[in-house]
């Protein structure tokens, strides 16, 4: 069983005879991005740079203590000591935290909290819980158990998307057709000599734009991304083969070649912090059965996994925090895997679940990892190496899909998509029949106009296939679900239907 580690800091502070202020050093830079240390070593790294360490981290108690003068000047943070009390207080931009020496409780925005590990003195040194600092200020910590490393992602906050004004709601919920469904070349999910032909993964960006995937054996590659520029329109995403190759050692040690053919694509997923796309699937290969590749902006192989079956990739979660490190879950094993760019992932811990025809989906907010368990109707927080429960969610419809942006969960039901927050929060976003107006034609984003193509109106070169059967090709029907949606960085949500036509719901402004 793998050990439980609570990491911890060690603080650098002596004790004073009097009451003491110490306050980041000003040669220290303040916006570090990552800090990793290592147990009993002296040296730690700041973005990559050597720096020494007042005391080496240690192991004590199944607890990892490390420097918190370090990482006070690090985060910038202010440490108070008061010598007759012997009380702590670190401040770190809005949030206090106040500790006493030999004593478990400590007060956090003025609130009591147990700590996991009692605060203690060793060798004229104060040593307090690091997690639960770092936690309560917002930072992002990982311990790797094969390397005994610790690593402290330092500002997260300053690193999620900016949060801009919240657009003004319309007055009646609007639909626009965005692509008739014959420009993506198809009529719905079909089946033939070549095998399964469908669209899948619908995201968004932090610029409203709109990505799915076309998986298709007829293809050369097998697969299309589509790109809805909310500016110009539909478009592909051209592959670079050459790209997609990269070179694995197996586990017999020798040297592999992982090719595009090899590769079968089952979902997109974006990270909204760095603006980064991402492809995930699995391979006919006898040996790499899991390959997560970075589309956009560059196109490189992230991710993989050997020998291990991971079943139903569109239904598990893929997440960053500082777009080195990623976590996926594999629901069939009932596992989290971390994988450190461009290497293969290791299992990080194991979670329990109702593995039938379950979902799991994950946002990133203010530094941390939640976790929407669509079976068990439950949000985690991912903390170290453990899932930790935050929240049941009340929901009595059945959830047919799960979506997420901006740091929460959309869950579409039968007739309506609910938003949730990550404490918990179940608010009702959008309903089929709160939509009055179906706008006519296809918007073009361009002359932010309607084109005409459908009935009487359907250009003349457009007519001959619906002709022959008789008559113009009609509007499409008003939506009837929410199987395929997004929603995007406007807050309208985007749904692909049963027709392969891309459609937006107006909620907001644009």
């Amino acid at each position: 069983m793998k050990k439980k580690m609570i990491l911890s800091l060690l603080s650098g502070l002596l004790l004073l005879p009097a009451s003491v202020v110490y306050s980041a050093n000003p040669s220290m830079p303040t916006d570090t991005k990552e800090i990793t240390l290592q147990l009993n070593q002296s040296l730690a790294e700041i973005n990559g740079k050597t720096v020494p360490l007042q005391a080496a981290p240690i192991l004590i108690n199944d607890t990892t203590m490390v420097p918190l003068r370090f990482i006070g000047e690090v985060l910038g943070a202010e440490i108070a000591w008061e010598n007759t009390t012997r009380t702590i207080t670190v401040t770190y931009e809005s949030s206090t935290i106040q500790l006493v020496v030999d004593e478990s409780m400590a007060i956090v925005k003025g609130q009591p909290k147990s700590l996991d590990q009692p605060v203690m003195m060793q060798n004229q040194t104060v040593l307090v819980p690091l997690r639960f600092i770092a936690e309560n200020f917002n930072q992002h910590v990982t311990y790797d158990d094969r390397t005994q490393s610790i690593k402290i992602i330092s500002n997260i906050s300053n690193q999620q998307p900016t949060q801009k004004p919240q657009p003004k709601k319309l007055d009646k919920i609007t639909v626009d057709n965005l692509t008739d469904g014959r420009d993506i070349g198809g009529t719905g999910t079909i089946r033939g000599m070549f095998g399964k032909i469908d669209l899948t993964s619908l995201v968004t960006d932090n610029k409203k734009n709109v990505y799915f995937l076309k998986i298709d054996p007829t293809l050369h590659d097998g697969f299309v991304i589509y790109r809805y520029d909310h500016e110009t329109g539909l478009k592909g995403i051209p592959i670079s083969e050459e790209n997609f190759t990269f070179t694995y050692m197996n586990k017999n040690n020798t040297t592999k070649q992982f090719r595009i053919d090899n590769f079968r694509p089952r979902k997109l997923t974006y990270d909204e912090t760095h603006d980064r796309l991402y492809l995930i699937g699995d391979s006919k290969d006898n040996e790499i059965k899991y390959v997560v590749y970075e589309v956009f902006p560059e196109l490189k192989m992230i991710t993989y996994q050997e020998q291990a079956d991971t079943m139903n990739q569109e239904r598990n979660f893929f997440t960053t925090v500082n777009g080195k490190e990623f976590y996926y879950s594999d629901l069939f094993r009932e596992s989290i895997y971390m994988a450190q760019e461009g290497k293969e992932s290791e299992r990080l811990t194991y979670f329990t679940t109702d593995r039938s025809n379950n979902e799991m989906a994950s946002v990133v907010k203010e530094g941390q990892i939640f976790i929407f368990d669509k079976n068990l109707k439950t949000i985690y927080k991912l903390t170290a190496a453990q899932l930790s429960k935050v929240a049941d969610v009340n929901i009595n419809e059945r959830i047919t899909s799960i979506n997420t942006f901006n740091g929460n969960f959309y869950l579409a039901t039968d007739n309506k998509i609910l938003q949730l927050s990550v404490d918990g929060q179940v608010t009702n976003y959008v309903g089929l029949s709160d939509i009055v107006i179906y706008n006519s034609g296809v918007y073009n984003p361009i002359t932010k106009t309607y084109d005409q193509v459908y009935g009487d109106r359907l250009p003349q070169k457009d007519l001959m296939d619906t002709e022959q059967k008789g008559g113009a090709r009609p509007e499409p029907a008003k939506l009837t679900e929410f199987s395929q949606f997004a929603v995007d960085s406007n807050g309208n949500v985007i749904v692909l239907d049963s027709n392969w036509a891309l459609r937006r719901i107006n909620l907001f402004e644009e």
